[in-house]
């Protein structure tokens, strides 16, 4: 999932739809995008990693991040444009998925 599911995102943000449909499949591939990702890692960590607070933790930096973004992207799209901000955007997530997969091959190629 955290090799795929990062891909799914970039799809997202490198689609451009004009009719009503479109855009609302393109929302719900960004959704299905994003809603696993956060529910996978804090049961993954709490698994492996035995602490109770570490869900805590996880949602802390969520919510920091998520902040970051909203507050960030307000001040960036008057500078930038909207358009260039979800290329860079899927740029980044493209990155992410390839570090996935890198690591992926890396842990199963030993």
């Amino acid at each position: 999932m955290y090799a795929l599911l990062p891909f799914v995102v970039a799809l997202f943000f490198l689609l451009h739809f004009t009719t009503p449909w479109g855009s609302v499949f393109k929302f719900a591939l960004a959704g299905l995008g994003c809603s696993a990702l956060l529910p996978l890692t804090i049961s993954l960590a709490q698994h492996d990693l035995k602490a109770p607070s570490i869900a805590g933790g996880i949602l802390a930096f969520y919510l920091l991040g998520y902040g970051i973004a909203s507050f960030g992207i307000g001040a960036l799209q008057g500078v930038l444009g909207l358009s260039l901000l979800f290329q860079l955007s899927s740029l980044l997530a493209l990155i992410l998925g390839t570090i996935s997969l890198l690591v992926i091959y890396r842990k199963y190629s030993d």
